[in-house]
């Protein structure tokens, strides 16, 4: 069986890999061997993060609930309006919460307050929001289809009655 340190070249294909598991491993193991760091991952491209409301909290019928996000990564000014959108079944269904997008200028960037009515229609139907645990908030990019402009909450928080 032979051992890595008696290989003499690799073929293309695989210098890459290599090239990660030399710099991990050090150059002990490969004759004529140069290690170079291996260039840092870059920032991930823009996306949005949901910062409130969280799993498991709980709001009441009539109280406000605050919306609360941020964006990161690379080219986040190409985050520049924001739809938020509410689902009363663990994402199965969504309703918008605004008349217009929240643009990257208006004072509600980053965070919005919403009035948490007793019950809400979707697409003609009806959903009682009074104890309800099974909400969850998306906020989107206007008109995207991006996955990393998308964000979910990816477990419910409650609303409850006074």
């Amino acid at each position: 069986m032979l051992r890595s340190r008696q290989y003499k070249s690799v073929p293309a294909m695989f210098r890459m890999s290599v090239l990660v598991l030399v710099w991990s491993v050090g150059c002990q193991y490969f004759s004529g061997c140069q290690a170079a760091p291996v260039e840092a991952a870059t920032d991930p491209e823009a996306e949005i993060v949901i910062l409130s409301p969280r799993a498991g909290d709980r709001f009441e019928i009539g109280a406000t609930l605050p919306v609360k996000w941020k964006t990161q990564g690379k080219g986040i000014d190409e985050v520049n309006a924001v739809n938020i959108d509410l689902s009363p079944d663990s994402g199965k269904t969504w309703v918008g919460l605004l008349d217009k997008s929240i643009g990257l200028g208006d004072p509600k960037w980053g965070s919005f307050q919403w009035t948490i009515p007793a019950d809400i229609q979707a697409l003609g139907v009806h959903f009682d929001l009074a104890d309800d645990s099974r909400i969850r908030i998306r906020i989107m990019q206007y008109s995207t289809s991006d996955a990393n402009k998308i964000a979910v909450s990816q477990k419910s928080f409650s609303f409850v009655k006074k």
